[in-house]
């Protein structure tokens, strides 16, 4: 499966990882994890994990790499946790040799020529990481465990979410085996900033519902500002919040952009939401999915609630 990849890798002397914008565990993850398989196979190469990355983890994980615009060009780019270059949070990925890329997303067609392993039915790209380390039988290091079981675990939304349990929990296992240390990963991750609780609170009070079963949150860009340094997208992804209340089965963060537009995140533990995400341009995973459009409108809003609504009562 990994055979093009690796015949590509070693072609080159550098290699630059990639992730996609508004990295999560899984992109952080596969992103450090495949680094330390790389330089564990390859001593030799320069290999860099490219962008933001998650800095509460630096401290346990590792931290990303700044990296020249000279060193990126004359470099083999891999792109994981991303189905195409416009999502790649680094621009500069278009200035690479070449490219290749380790995905679990909707495949588009619409990659630049390379070689690709793209698994859809991947609880995370951090497990296919893991499924390249067996086959290629490359030790895996303490760092690399912590990375790849980081990403498992916040792809599956701490294992709710998960194709193949008997697989993924083997997965883990043998992660486990190599050094992870679950109990540090959770403290990170259960962290949180004072200003939380007025944001959560503010969540509880004001959150709304449909008669048909769907739970939501609409943030417009002034009420975001109110919860500084919250952006957009922050506000968005803590649409859990209202999620796995009984008798709800669909639970929407809409939030207005600072440039207009709408972003959403759709979750459920059922029903499959990203169809709902891919129809207006989104996209993710079955149950936890999400969509930017290019304005922020409320008779829209309606419009996907009514669809959400419906989606309820197909329980599709």
């Amino acid at each position: 499966m990994f055979k093009e990849i690796v015949s590509l890798i070693e072609r080159y002397d550098s290699v630059c990882i990639f992730g996609h914008i508004h990295p999560d565990g899984d992109c952080y993850g596969s992103q450090i994890g495949l680094r330390e398989l790389l330089k564990t196979r390859y001593p030799e190469k320069k290999v860099y994990a490219v962008g933001s990355g998650l800095p509460d983890f630096f401290s346990l994980i590792g931290k990303m790499d700044i990296v020249s615009d000279e060193t990126i060009k004359n470099s083999l780019a891999i792109i994981v946790d991303a189905n195409d270059l416009p999502r790649i949070e680094d621009k500069r990925v278009s200035t690479a040799k070449a490219f290749a890329k380790i995905d679990h997303h909707v495949d588009t067609k619409t990659f630049v020529e390379g070689p690709q392993v793209v698994v859809e039915d991947a609880n995370s790209v951090s497990e296919i990481i893991v499924e390249f380390a067996f086959i290629e039988n490359i030790e895996i290091s303490k760092k690399a465990a912590n990375a790849l079981y980081l990403g498992i675990l916040t792809d599956t939304n701490r294992f709710q979410y998960c194709n193949k349990f008997d697989y993924i929990f083997d997965v883990c296992k043998q992660l486990i085996s190599k050094g992870v240390e679950p109990s540090k990963l959770y403290e990170i991750l259960n962290m949180r900033e004072e200003s939380f609780l007025k944001f959560a609170g503010y969540v509880y009070s004001n959150y709304k519902k449909t008669e048909g079963g769907t739970l939501y949150f609409v943030f417009d860009k002034e009420a975001i500002k109110f919860f500084e340094p919250y952006d957009a997208l922050d506000v968005a992804n803590k649409v859990n919040l209202i999620g796995n209340i009984k008798g709800y089965k669909i639970w929407v963060g809409f939030v207005e952009r600072e440039d207009g537009r709408l972003s959403a995140e759709f979750r459920s533990n059922e029903l499959d939401v990203q169809s709902i995400a891919v129809k207006y341009g989104g996209g993710g995973h079955v149950h936890a999915a999400g969509m930017t459009v290019g304005k922020f409108d409320y008779d829209f809003i309606n419009q996907v609630l009514k669809e959400c609504d419906e989606l309820i009562a197909k329980g599709n």
